[in-house]
């Protein structure tokens, strides 16, 4: 929620500050979740490093060289943390899928393919808390981060600066969705929907932190599509891997189906793309 009153004056460097700092304490929290909340915690935990990540993107400048090292230190963290993610994103993918269709055939393939999934996430996160139990290493570096953003030097941070990083943010958004639709490339499509997010989240980041913004973006529906496209890569990626479990005849089918929604999607974020 925004604390800022319309009336008071908002000093952007320590508005951004107070929210980085939260999402690093927040980050921290859902690492300790426990049982059957650890995957969901995971998910959250990196959402939050990853709002961090945009703040200090958004303010680098100003913030000088320790900013551009407490972003990898963030990058190295949300890493470690990304096959754990990854194997729970498989199981939503798998379920958004689910969910879009009716047809008794294919929601029996998805249905194998999530106890699959689901099987492979346990084994993921089994690797992860042996590396490292309970996430306390993981923890613990974000609390390290937290303090190290004390030093920062939040008082050099003007609305200027953040206008301009979030336009060229926002320039790079336009040029990779340009791109993603010339090459038809998987990482080029990868690419776009990384740039949108992070558009999208210092969108919420200066509306929390009361600074308003002359560049708007508003490509909610750009966004759906892009988290669908999301969807069916993740799972072309499950099928075609070399250690995938799903057997044989449901990998060549599923391989098919999902192929030919994601060229219907891409196809038609292609063409929101140029709308936009």
């Amino acid at each position: 929620m925004n604390a800022h009153s319309k009336d008071a004056p908002v000093d952007p460097g320590a508005a951004l500050h107070g929210i980085a700092g939260d999402q690093l304490s927040r980050a921290s929290h859902y690492l300790g979740w426990q049982g059957g909340h650890r995957h969901k915690g995971v998910h959250q935990a990196r959402k939050s490093i990853r709002r961090v990540r945009s703040i200090l993107a958004l303010a680098g400048t100003a913030l000088g060289p320790s900013a551009e090292a407490l972003t990898y230190l963030l990058s190295e963290i949300n890493q470690g943390l990304s096959r754990t993610r990854d194997a729970q994103a498989l199981v939503e993918a798998i379920d958004h899928l689910s969910a879009q269709t009716h047809d008794q055939k294919w929601l029996a393939i998805l249905g194998r393919a999530r106890r699959n999934a689901v099987t492979a996430r346990h084994g993921v996160l089994r690797e992860a808390l042996a590396a490292d139990p309970d996430l306390l290493q993981a923890r613990g570096l974000l609390m390290q981060t937290k303090a190290a953003l004390e030093g920062l030097p939040w008082e050099a941070v003007t609305r200027q600066e953040l206008e301009a990083a979030f336009s060229l943010s926002r320039e790079k958004t336009g040029k990779a969705a340009k791109k993603a639709g010339k090459t038809g490339d998987d990482e080029d499509w990868h690419r776009w929907r990384r740039k949108a997010r992070r558009q999208s989240q210092q969108q919420r980041i200066l509306a929390e932190a009361g600074i308003e913004s002359s560049v708007k973006y508003d490509d909610k529906d750009i966004a759906t599509l892009l988290g669908k496209q999301q969807d069916c890569s993740l799972l072309l990626e499950f099928c075609q891997s070399g250690h995938s479990p799903i057997r044989w005849t449901d990998r060549n089918q599923l391989n098919h189906y999902v192929e030919k929604k994601l060229a219907s999607l891409r196809k038609e974020l292609a063409r929101q793309s140029v709308a936009a």
